[in-house]
């Protein structure tokens, strides 16, 4: 065995069965540690040696000057393999080319560009050594790897000095025995051992200490071999040797020898034989200008003294500034600086922040902002650095970007960049959960932009009113606003359909009706050549839904998930993707519901938790709980990392539905009530009177009655009641009958249950159909209609079984006896399983071909289902089962 490699059999096979988990299918992240120089790299190089055909294995090596170089460690590993085919293309490519400023964009693009690289392989490594100098945005991109690609088939082999990290596998690497040392060191093993403390590295540098200086005695080393004795040993070589040592250590890895020479102030044949001099010693590797081991540079650099230090990454960064060398390669030199007021200083490090934005790694712009706003620089620049600044750490900071875009919002004079500064700095303020000073920024730029933008001003506006109603100290005063523009706005312009956007959002939370709030939202998203995009598409979109406009809903929501794709914003796809979620729940489809919502999960990196969370969370856990999995629906709630920003804010609600509605069906009655009520208790500190944002009353009656508390579910049951019927929309009607139909029992019960499923057969509102006609079957049993009973639950088991819901269907089917009860011949109880899936995706205005598309079925199949399902209900088309 290689002498590196001495007594690492058991690491090896380590290394070996991790990759047999990643052939099984298993994506795999495994840290290797210990101090610099115990073998980490050879054990690795080792292992690698030794892989199967088919497992590529792709490398990086992290340098300490260059961990600001954005998706550095990125570019490293994927480029050698990016000639394959084109596959790495939009953002991805941005990473490696620059163009990419959305850093979650950019991310996504990468793993998407890594599956499609390595997906194909039996399995593949990748290779990080001194993982701890890694980039920012590349280490986010790993983890993003890790966290969302479980089945990827990846062996990350991340290799650094420090100790384990969670959802990381670790495997230390402890010093070498005595015997060990000896064979590398040749002799007295217990000596060479204390003085090397079993590293290899140290070992074979001893080793050559003492082949170079026969005659000097190991005692002469003192406690340890490196630190003062490499600087010793070069100490013995001549000043020039230790000039072009110290020059070598300060540019870092470079091709270029006439780098090193011109910065130890000698010519090219000088720094040829200092070179050559620093090869026989082991110090630099053979050929090149790179160090033997990193730890070799990290003891010369540290024996610069700091005065000498900073004279030579001054001169670097001059000499290569003048050689025309990448500006983040000067600007990594210019950070090991002092300020100094000087103007070239601020140039090269914004150029750094421009290049590192366009790559997407804004933590990197936002580094080498700081330092050049510590120059300082000129008034002017001053104020436009303060702009990128914020803009960088918007991604990340809010809070921080939000204080510098503050400052420079006042200075500034163009009209375009204070909507576009006013814009960043409304959405810094409202992801801290500080709504109120978001509408007062909102509000005073655009009284500012009004005489010169009167556009620009709606549509801050625009977001004023959107945030306003979402936040107790505005939300009043917003909603009286909304009631005074919403018959003033006529949607002539962009500007307009942004507002009519706001208002229609702002007239549906605070009770409506629906129909006009449905129609501002269809004038805010009607057709031009500027769709609306983001929140701003949003808004009105959500109106849609809730007035159980769902078709026309999802062509907007498709058409903006689209146009995101092509301008590859990954906030404005999760939004969307999000709003594509409540639509499949609000039709019924679990499925789809759960299927969507992780699909937004995947698209946004792991770091990123939160607001943009949120909706999609509730979502999936709702609809996790309608599968009857509540159990896993508390453990998807629990990842929540929760925030005074975050509790504070509006779409904490819907984690409270959520969970509320998790508790109660897993048993925990007082903690699923307890945030219900708190989830109602936020909204009518709004104002808000919406009865479908969000459904809280519904499922708190229900506990009340659990409870037996029968008066309190009747109160909420009849302000649902008062609310639908102010909202007006099918669904909240429907729904509303239900609670209210419970809790009043008896006949009239039974004639407001029955009133409830005729109010939600028209619309698209399966799920809640579902579990109308499981009441009412209960209900029946209960007043003894028997065959009316064995009906309703007939159709509710059938609705529930399409729907996905198997806990309703399950509960159906226990109220009717046993699952081997024989089928009637005709009415809803008649149709099968398959035909119920078939109806309901029908029933929703799904094309023959776009059902065949969701079952896996041929379109003749489909066709023969609902030829089935007409001649049992009695109808004759698709109108029919609308009816």
């Amino acid at each position: 065995m290689n002498c590196e490699l001495l007594e690492r059999e058991a690491e090896l096979a380590r290394l070996d069965a991790e990759l047999a988990r990643v052939c099984a299918g298993q994506s795999r992240t495994v840290l290797v540690t210990g101090p610099a120089g115990i073998g980490k790299t050879s054990l690795v190089r080792a292992f690698t040696a030794r892989l199967p055909a088919g497992v590529p294995v792709l490398r990086a090596h992290c340098d300490e000057l260059e961990r600001e170089f954005g998706y550095g460690v990125a570019r490293q590993l994927l480029e050698p393999v990016l000639a394959e085919a084109e596959l790495c293309r939009g953002p991805a490519r941005s990473a490696l080319t620059g163009g990419g400023r959305d850093p979650f964009a950019v991310a996504h693009g990468l793993c998407a560009c890594t599956r499609a690289v390595l997906g194909r392989a039996r399995a593949a490594v990748l290779v990080v050594d001194d993982a701890q100098f890694a980039d920012e945005a590349s280490l986010r991109w790993l983890a993003h790897l890790r966290g969302r690609h479980p089945r990827l088939r990846l062996l990350q082999l991340l290799l650094r000095p420090g100790g384990p990290e969670s959802g990381c596998a670790h495997l230390p690497l402890g010093p070498l025995s005595e015997s060990a040392i000896a064979t590398l060191t040749g002799t007295e093993p217990a000596t060479c051992h204390r003085l090397t403390g079993g590293n290899p590295l140290l070992a074979g540098l001893l080793r050559r200490a003492l082949a170079r200086d026969p005659d000097r005695r190991l005692s002469g080393f003192g406690g340890q071999v490196f630190g003062r004795s490499l600087l010793d040993w070069l100490a013995r070589f001549r000043p020039e040797v230790w000039r072009f040592a110290e020059a070598v250590a300060v540019l870092g890895e470079t091709t270029d020898p006439g780098l090193p020479a011109a910065l130890s102030t000698m010519d090219i044949k000088q720094a040829g034989r200092c070179a050559a001099e620093l090869r026989a010693t082991g110090l630099l590797a053979d050929d090149t200008l790179s160090w033997s081991h990193p730890l070799l540079r990290e003891a010369v650099y540290a024996g610069v003294c700091g005065p000498r230090r900073q004279e030579l990454h001054g001169a670097a960064a001059r000499l290569l500034t003048a050689a025309g060398a990448p500006v983040a390669q000067v600007a990594a030199h210019l950070l090991r600086l002092p300020p100094a007021g000087q103007d070239w200083p601020v140039w090269i490090l914004r150029a750094a922040a421009d290049e590192a934005t366009q790559r997407g790694a804004p933590e990197a712009a936002a580094h080498y902002l700081r330092r050049a706003l510590a120059e300082p620089p000129s008034a002017a620049d001053r104020m436009e650095l303060l702009v990128a600044l914020g803009f960088a750490e918007s991604v990340a900071q809010p809070a921080a970007g939000a204080r510098h875009l503050a400052e420079a919002l006042e200075q500034l004079t163009d009209p375009a960049r204070q909507r576009a500064v006013a814009e960043v700095l409304g959405d810094d303020l409202v992801r801290e959960s500080r709504l109120d000073e978001a509408v007062r920024v909102l509000a005073h730029t655009a009284d500012r932009l009004r005489p010169h933008d009167r556009e620009a001003a709606l549509a801050l506006d625009a977001r004023r009113l959107t945030w306003g109603v979402l936040d107790e100290s505005t939300a009043a005063e917003a909603g009286a606003e909304a009631n005074r523009l919403r018959h003033n706005t006529l949607g002539d312009s962009e500007g307009e359909r942004t507002l009519l956007g706001a208002l229609a959002f702002a007239t549906a939370l605070f009770g409506g009706p629906a129909t006009p709030a449905a129609t501002l939202a269809r004038l805010a998203l009607a057709a031009s050549a500027r769709p609306l995009a983001g929140v701003a598409a949003a808004a009105p979109v959500w109106v849609l839904l809730w007035s159980g406009q769902n078709a026309l809903a999802r062509k907007h929501i498709d058409a903006a998930i689209s146009r995101a794709e092509q301008s590859g914003s990954v906030f404005d796809q999760a939004i969307m993707l999000s709003l594509r979620a409540a639509h499949s729940a609000a039709d019924g489809e679990l499925r789809e519901t759960i299927r969507t919502a992780r699909a937004t999960f995947d698209l946004l990196p792991a770091e990123v938790s939160g607001f943009p969370h949120l909706v999609p969370l509730g979502l999936l856990a709702e609809a996790l709980v309608d599968r009857d999995r509540p159990a896993q629906a508390l453990r998807l709630l629990d990842t929540v990392v929760s925030t005074p920003a975050l509790e504070s804010s509006y779409l904490w609600n819907s984690f409270l539905l959520a969970r509320g509605r998790a508790r109660l069906a897993g048993g925990d009655l007082d903690g699923g009530l307890a945030d219900l009520l708190s989830c109602g208790e936020r909204q009518s500190r709004l104002g808000h009177r919406n009865p479908a944002a969000p459904d809280w009353r519904s499922w708190a009656a229900r506990a009340h009655l659990r409870r037996e508390q029968p008066h309190l579910a009747r109160e909420l049951a009849e302000h649902a009641y008062e609310l639908a019927v102010e909202w007006g929309s099918g669904q909240a009607l429907g729904i509303a009958h239900r609670t209210l139909g419970l809790v009043t029992g008896g006949s009239r019960g039974l004639d407001l249950l029955q009133d409830s499923a005729a109010l939600l057969r028209p619309t698209t509102a399966r799920l809640d159909l579902a579990r109308t006609l499981l009441d009412l079957g209960k209900a029946r049993q209960a007043a003894g209609q028997c065959r009316l009973a064995r009906e309703a639950l007939a159709e509710a088991r059938a609705v529930a079984f399409a729907c996905g819901a198997c806990g309703l269907a399950a509960s159906a089917r226990r109220r009717l006896g046993t699952s081997a009860t024989p089928r009637p011949a005709t009415g809803p109880g008649a149709l099968t399983d398959r035909e119920s899936r078939v109806a309901a995706l029908a029933a929703n205005g799904y094309t023959n071909r776009d059902i065949a598309a969701r079952l896996g079925l041929t379109e003749r199949t489909v066709e023969g289902h609902l030829s089935a399902t007409y001649r049992k209900l009695g109808i004759t088309g698709r109108a029919g089962l609308r009816a």
